[in-house]
C-alpha cells in the first residue's frame, strides 16, 4: 500500500488536479481504514 501511495503522490505532483486528487485520496484512505477494520476484527 505504501508504494502505491508514493506512486500516487508522485503522479499528483506532475499533474496537480484537485478535482481528481481529492476523490482519489478519499477512496484510498477509506479503503485503507476499511481493510484495517476487517483485519483487526479477525
Amino acid at each position: 500500500m505504501i508504494p502505491l501511495l508514493c506512486e500516487t503522490a508522485a503522479r499528483a505532483q506532475e499533474t496537480t488536479d484537485p478535482a481528481i486528487l481529492l476523490p482519489a485520496a478519499a477512496l484510498l484512505l477509506g479503503s485503507g481504514v476499511l481493510a484495517f477494520a476487517v483485519l483487526r476484527r479477525r
